[in-house]
């Protein structure tokens, strides 16, 4: 079993996605829209209006969620400063306030399916020794194996197994990519530097630098150098939303319960 085959994986990063027609009220009422959320939910600041879209960024989570007449996304990744996501049910629970305030200002119909496709997007990370160690563990899921190219001409051998496979399940559908990574998430050299230095570098009164060199730590081991990317894409088109479907309890939790169960499952095998 690989080292990613005892672990749970990190979640890198959510994205709730809902698509629509006839959402160009939004042309109009953008500012009532963003107004609104500022009211109403805290934590929220402006990043930013065009004819396109408007954005916000969430203090607390570096939440980013945009909204336009065409479609609604509400994403979160791991950063320097965020090293572990908000749980899933109150992500779900803010995808949830959101659509449905973006709902009423856009004055998008419920009984006339304006709702076109619902999305929600998971990446976990499982971590892996090398690069080289995180394609070996995906060659030896079995979904793709060497010998399917034994017969081919001029194979010499198989340097990189990636793959991407769409499933039908009776709730939604779920598309499932599996790649080898390398650390993508850009840390500070300042925070590098910090976490390296070793206890008898600081003086007893250097307490700030102490907490720095925790947090530096901390920060560093959430982000797995090289890894075993699990992608799950779980979406719906034209969603009976929001009369017979419900974000919570009826796409995101489900969605990511079967989800993780999956994606330990698959890198347990390697």
């Amino acid at each position: 079993m690989s080292k990613a085959g005892s672990q749970q994986g990190v979640l890198h990063k959510l994205v709730f996605e809902l698509r629509y027609d006839y959402g160009y009220t939004y042309l109009d009422r953008a500012g009532s829209t963003i107004n609104d959320i500022l009211r109403s939910n805290a934590g929220w600041i402006p990043e930013g209006v065009n004819p396109q879209q408007g954005v916000l960024k969430h203090i607390d989570s570096e939440a980013i969620f945009t909204f336009g007449p065409r479609k609604l996304v509400l994403s979160q990744q791991q950063s320097e400063k965020i090293a572990t996501l908000m749980p899933l049910p109150d992500f779900a629970e803010m995808a949830n306030k959101l659509a449905r305030t973006v709902r009423g200002w856009l004055q998008l119909a419920e009984e006339e399916r304006d709702f076109t496709r619902v999305g929600f997007r998971v990446w976990r990370l499982f971590e892996q020794e090398s690069l080289e160690s995180a394609k070996k563990a995906i060659r030896s899921m079995g979904i793709l194996s060497e010998q399917h190219f034994a017969s081919l001409a001029d194979v010499r051998s198989v340097d990189e197994v990636s793959f991407n496979v769409t499933i039908d399940r009776p709730v939604c559908k779920t598309r499932i990519a599996v790649a080898a990574v390398e650390q993508s998430i850009q840390v500070d050299p300042a925070t590098v530097k910090q976490a390296l230095q070793i206890p008898h570098e600081f003086s007893h009164d250097q307490v700030e630098k102490l907490r720095e060199k925790i947090k530096a730590k901390k920060c560093l081991q959430q982000y797995p150098q090289f890894a075993v990317l699990v992608d799950m894409d779980h979406f719906v088109d034209d969603p009976d939303y929001p009369e017979h479907l419900d974000i919570v309890s009826d796409f995101i939790v489900p969605s990511d319960e079967w989800g993780a169960k999956v994606a330990v499952e698959l890198v347990r095998r390697s």
